[in-house]
């Protein structure tokens, strides 16, 4: 978390995904992180909506659980 700019530049990677992005913690930094970041992109181009929303948590999270959630979140804030 000290690196916001290298969670921005994840964020925004996510942003104009189609699908829900897992980053462990040796992808995001190139060392070994306690944590990872669940993600996934949301937006309304006749809105000039987008972003991107994510779950940030510990190595052992409930990824089965945990990505169809963020994907069912982005995909409801991305409806009219």
């Amino acid at each position: 978390l000290d690196d916001r700019k290298q969670l921005v530049q994840l964020l925004e990677r996510t942003a104009v995904s189609t699908r829900v992005e897992v980053f462990l913690g040796e992808e995001r930094s190139g060392e070994r992180a306690p944590f990872n970041l669940v993600a996934a992109g949301y937006g309304r181009e006749d809105a000039g909506i987008a972003g991107a929303l994510g779950v940030l948590g510990p190595t052992r999270m409930d990824y089965p659980g945990l990505v169809p959630l963020v994907g069912a979140m982005a995909q409801a804030l991305s409806q009219e």
